[in-house]
């Protein structure tokens, strides 16, 4: 049976992971893998995230998330840093997933035209 202290203590480790306290990763990318994310596309961004870090060793999470409601959007992948700054980008295909993790990551250089404030501006332009 699990004591009250080792359930804290697995409580702390979870926490400090999700906020990437004590850990070798920079940034938290969650997926939209709900039906209309996977629909739109989300499986091969997941994979093509999986593969990246893998081969070139990029200091993520990956995490799949469930249905973020906004299906015209997808897929959406939402960026966390350290500093808890989230950056939501959205309609992403393999080609903007690969500037995401050439700048975003690895320059801190949020790109603005992926993001929905950045299309929000291109229409009313």
């Amino acid at each position: 049976m699990v004591n009250l202290e080792t359930l804290k203590q697995i409580q702390r480790d979870t926490l400090n992971q999700i906020n990437l306290i004590n850990t070798e990763e920079t940034h938290r990318i969650l997926i939209g893998m709900g039906t209309c994310g996977k629909a739109a596309g989300a499986k091969l961004i997941f994979d093509y995230l999986t593969e990246m870090k893998r081969e070139y060793h990029y200091p993520i999470q990956i995490c799949p998330t469930g249905c973020v409601g906004m299906c015209i959007l997808e897929p959406m992948v939402e960026v966390i840093d350290r500093n808890g700054q989230h950056t939501v980008y959205i309609n992403v295909d393999e080609q903007i997933m690969k500037e995401i993790l050439h700048q975003h990551i690895k320059q801190n250089i949020v790109l603005d035209q992926y993001t929905i404030n950045g299309v929000k501006e291109t229409y009313e332009s």
